[in-house]
């Protein structure tokens, strides 16, 4: 089995705090992204040998993938239904923004099955601060319509925006739960590099949440969602029983994917490479035939172990068999100090261990010999 991950690297607007590939004001060049990416995907599963894995899931991101027209994103679907065995049951997931313009039935005719909405904050003057165009009632409106054509709608949420208070986050997650969704995602906002938010951290012109609200925030996020039947089974996902995303799970479980798009990613049988960021560079290679990957790497078991200590604690845990002395020892520490759970042959991480997974998988690595 394999997933598919097609990425749309256009946007109306760049949010202040995207540091995904994206492009605004590019409409001029998305026919002709249309075009190479039909091309890539015909060369990647004749050079690959793919045309007999099972596809168990494709996902539309970006980038705002709803910002092409039905007849673009059917020309897609159409090469890849060409070229790739798609399972029946084949989770199909499409990234859109709020907005009046979405033809939600006619996403429905094109196989769509589940619908990923940023929504990112149901509150108007944290999605004006983060540049977002949408207000809430947008938001809410969207997912409404959204679910009268499609069972499984998702949302994001972000928590840690400047001046947000905890009052104004349990509010967008309240909102989000009175919706009925069946998935939500929520994330700590992150400073990236070369943002705009970064550049007025910089020059003082926000400041930061601090950590103890931050924790605050996420604690709230997962006892109230927990509280009303969502399962957390990724540091930032929640879904209700049977609406787990299964393509992001093949990421944590280590599965094959393949990346079409400027800058995606691909992993086939422990062979990581990635394309290039650069559009023009993408447009260059695959007129000339040539697949736009810029790094390839064969991961190496200590990166394997790495990938299984990141990704289990993240999601479902990690199995004790896997830990030398040191490790078993510091997460029995983790179990005392609270951070960590022990079920049968797994170490779990605890929503206080959750919010601080990185700096508990740095600290097992540097135990490991």
């Amino acid at each position: 089995m394999i997933s598919i991950y097609i990425h749309i690297p256009f946007c109306l607007r760049k949010c202040n705090y995207c540091e995904f590939i994206s492009f605004a004001n590019c409409k001029s060049e998305i026919n002709n992204y249309i075009d190479a990416l039909e091309k890539e995907i015909i060369l990647s599963a004749k050079i690959n040998n793919l045309k007999g894995n099972k596809v168990s899931t494709i996902f539309f991101g970006g980038g705002t993938p709803s910002i092409l027209s039905i007849k673009q994103l059917k020309k897609i679907f159409q090469t890849i239904h060409k070229h790739f065995n798609i399972a029946s049951n084949c989770e199909i997931t499409i990234e859109i923004n709020p907005s009046a313009n979405i033809d939600f039935a006619k996403l429905q005719e094109l196989d769509f099955n589940r619908i990923s909405i940023g929504v990112q904050s149901f509150n108007d003057n944290e999605l004006f601060f983060l540049d977002r165009l949408h207000s809430s009632n947008t938001a809410e409106n969207t997912i409404l319509e959204a679910k009268k054509y499609f069972d499984n709608v998702s949302i994001d949420l972000i928590y840690g925006i400047p001046n947000q208070t905890l009052i104004s986050f349990e509010y967008s997650v309240n909102k989000a739960i009175t919706l009925n969704l069946k998935h939500i995602s929520a994330y700590n906002l992150i400073y990236e590099d070369n943002t705009k938010l970064s550049m007025m951290i910089q020059n003082n012109k926000i400041k930061k949440l601090s950590t103890d609200l931050e924790i605050e925030m996420y604690t709230i996020l997962c006892s109230k969602l927990i509280e009303n039947n969502f399962e957390q089974y990724e540091v930032s996902n929640f879904a209700l029983p049977n609406y787990k995303c299964k393509h992001n799970q093949n990421y944590w479980f280590r599965g094959n994917y393949i990346g079409f798009g400027v800058a995606a990613h691909s992993c086939l049988s422990d062979v990581r490479f990635s394309n290039t960021k650069d559009l023009q560079n993408y447009f260059f290679n695959l007129k000339h035939n040539k697949l736009p990957i810029v790094s390839k790497e064969i991961l190496t078991d200590e990166n394997i172990y790495e990938e299984k200590i990141f990704l289990g604690l993240r999601s479902n845990g990690i199995e004790k068999k896997i830990l030398n002395k040191k490790q078993m020892q510091f997460m029995k520490e983790c179990i005392k100090s609270g951070l960590s759970t022990e079920n049968n042959n797994l170490f779990i991480l605890t929503t206080e261990g959750k919010f601080v997974t990185d700096s508990i998988v740095l600290k097992i690595l540097d135990y490991y010999i």
